[in-house]
Parts: C-alpha cells; sequence; structure tokens
C-alpha cells in the first residue's frame, strides 16, 4: 500500500479499513486516506467494482462548492475525483447534492441528486468510472413525482430499482428503471399502511425478491412510525412484515442493509423512555 497523504496534517475525513480476525474477536482497523483539510466536506463510500476500487461522493458544508463523485484505489492510496458537480451556471443537467451511488451491471455508475433537474427536485443520473464527460441524467424527480428518488439498486440484469414519495397515485411506490430502454416504470403503488416517506431504498435478497423500511409509514390516512416491507417482483406486489408502534420496537427505520441467509438488519431512530433512543432491528 502507498504512503499516505502525509501532507495533511489537519484533515477533514479519512477512509478506512476493517479487516475480520482469522481468529478471535478483534479486527484489525487500518487508515488508508486522509481527505485534506480544505475539503470542510461530508464523505460518502457508496460501492466497491469488482477490482476492489472503491467510488463514492462527496457534499460540501457550503452550497457554493459542488458535490463531487471520486475513486479510491486500495492497492495504491490514490483517491481520483472523477467529476465536480458545477453551482454556477452553466449548471449540470444531472443537479447536484448527490445522495447515492451504485454500480451497474456493465460497470456503469448510478446515483441520485437532492437538488437540480426539472424544477429542482432532483434527478437520477448515470456517469462512467473514467471521469469523462459529464452524468447523463436518466430521469428527473418531477416527471415521476415531487419527492427525490431513494438510492438505486441494480439487480445484474440491466434493472435499477428504488423507491420515490408521492407518486402520480399519490401513493409512495417502487420503481424500475430499465437500462436499455430507457423506461420508467412505476411497478406498485404502497398504501400509508404499507409505505409512506419512503425514500430509505430497497436491497435484494438472493432470490431476486426486494425488501425496504419506511420511516413513516403504518397509519391509517394518517402519518405512522414506520413499516418494513417486502416486494415480489415476479407478482409485482408488497407486503409489510412489520409495523413498528415505539414501544418496544422503536420507529423511524434507517435503510435496511441485507445479510447472510436473506436476513435484513436496520436500526429503529427514535422510541420511548422505555427503548431509550431507538432499537437495532433484524
Amino acid at each position: 500500500m502507498a504512503p499516505l497523504n502525509a501532507a495533511n496534517s489537519a484533515p477533514s475525513g479519512s477512509i478506512f479499513q476493517l479487516t475480520p480476525p482469522v481468529s478471535g474477536t478483534s479486527w484489525t482497523y487500518a487508515l488508508l486516506y486522509r481527505f485534506p483539510k480544505k475539503c470542510k466536506c461530508d464523505q460518502i463510500i457508496a460501492v466497491a467494482d469488482s477490482s476492489g476500487s472503491l467510488y463514492g461522493y462527496t457534499n460540501l458544508r457550503h452550497l457554493n462548492v459542488g458535490s463531487t463523485v471520486f475513486k479510491f484505489t486500495p492497492a495504491t492510496g490514490k483517491l481520483k475525483t472523477l467529476y465536480t458537480f458545477p453551482t454556477t451556471a452553466p449548471l449540470s443537467p444531472a443537479g447536484n447534492l448527490v445522495s447515492s451511488l451504485t454500480i451497474g451491471s456493465k460497470g456503469a455508475l448510478y446515483g441520485t441528486t437532492a437538488r437540480g433537474g426539472r424544477d429542482n427536485f432532483g434527478t437520477a443520473f448515470e456517469y462512467n468510472t473514467k471521469g469523462t464527460g459529464c452524468p447523463t441524467v436518466l430521469f428527473n424527480s418531477v416527471e415521476t413525482s415531487y419527492f427525490a428518488p431513494s438510492p438505486l439498486v441494480s439487480n445484474g440484469l440491466g434493472n435499477l430499482f428504488g423507491t420515490i414519495g408521492d407518486s402520480p397515485n399519490q401513493e409512495d411506490a417502487v420503481f424500475e428503471w430499465n437500462i436499455a430502454s430507457a423506461a420508467f416504470t412505476f411497478v406498485t403503488d404502497m398504501t400509508s399502511a404499507q409505505a409512506a416517506g419512503s425514500n430509505n431504498g430497497v436491497v435484494f435478497d438472493s432470490s431476486g425478491n426486494l425488501w425496504g423500511s419506511s420511516p413513516t409509514g403504518g397509519g391509517i390516512n394518517q402519518v405512522g412510525v414506520g413499516t418494513l416491507f417486502g416486494f415480489n417482483v415476479a407478482s409485482r406486489t408488497p407486503s409489510v412484515v412489520h409495523t413498528f408502534a415505539l414501544s418496544p420496537d422503536g420507529g423511524d427505520p434507517t435503510p435496511v442493509v441485507m445479510g447472510p441467509a436473506n436476513t435484513f438488519y436496520g436500526i429503529a431512530q427514535t422510541g420511548t423512555n422505555a427503548v431509550a433512543h431507538g432499537t437495532l432491528f433484524t
């Protein structure tokens, strides 16, 4: 591994690695990269490619500097900025304030922005991993909803899935983007009892079905405190697997992650005095 960028004596963040133990319980920590002090940004490592390179994005803590998409190569310790989203004319068609990033089946990067696009409601975009040209807008949020799209997830077959609030039927929805045909489809609407405010996105299990969380679902014609839901891709049907009630399970669940044996995990961020300030669930 190449030496760290030691000249940055006062970094504003870092990239690190945790390696599980061969035996015992102690993990090994390694510092891989220090972001420069001038960055003053929030950094997110979002996805790795098949060669082990990491891709992520930064959002500056002041709005006069644009978000960036970057590539980090652990073997060399080098970070390359692939694209900087401009905040002054000419603006990027993809907008600014990157909110997610993933990698598709053919190696392209796919992401979302919380700002920009038509009427400034955010976009979904495609970009290459070489850092050439500008991101290509897949769709504008205002064309599908008045909420920014969730993080995208690839099924490895050329389709991207996510969730979005307030579809044309005024329901939260799971959507699909076909990369080859450039077609956007609402594959299902969900009632408020199933999901509301569901921009947390979804994850795939080993059978190709989707699972997600909704921070304010579970209410009937009113705001609930959250649900966990499944979505059968073949039959296009959603189902609620848990409705939060604050006590004893907490509420306002974060996006879920998929673990071994089709078990997903997440955090319920709020609760009552009986459950302190939240819970970890599976």
